[in-house]
């Protein structure tokens, strides 16, 4: 199954989501307000995208980060986090036998450029040979 942030969201009766024009960044986690704000600038890949990442900082109850450090590790984590429940391995591999593009991937799997490449950058091992045996079949049959 799909994960979907906005059904996920949806079923979170406290949660406030706002759409405005944000001075810095994408989205906002707003913990005090259990709010979540999306720039209004995103398209619906975008929206889409941003709002699953700021759902796992609610989910792990992250606030602001002083420390620099701190904070890029924990942006880091639930990025990778948000495109593996966002980008399934089938659905990038089935996005794979047909581009090789990331801006097509991303436009396929209605996700935003981020997302894809993270996804990318983040495939295990067992991941990758997945992926590799699916394309390897596909040129197989091709022949």
């Amino acid at each position: 199954m799909t994960y979907d942030p906005w059904a996920v969201a949806g079923g979170i009766s406290s949660l406030l989501i706002a759409r405005l024009q944000l001075p810095k960044g994408r989205s906002w986690w707003l913990p005090a307000e259990d709010a979540i704000v999306l720039d209004s600038r995103l398209d619906q890949a975008g929206r889409r995208s941003a709002l699953a990442h700021e759902l796992i900082h609610r989910e792990r109850q992250d606030t602001a980060c002083l420390c620099d450090v701190t904070h890029a590790k924990q942006e880091s984590r639930v990025c990778s986090e948000a495109a593996r429940r966002l980008i399934s391995v089938e659905a990038l591999a089935d996005a794979l036998l047909w581009s090789g593009d990331d801006y097509e991937i991303a436009e396929e799997l209605w996700v935003d450029l981020e997302t894809v490449r993270t996804r990318i950058n983040d495939l295990t091992d067992p991941e990758k040979e997945d992926i590799y045996q699916r394309l390897w079949a596909r040129d197989e049959g091709a022949a």
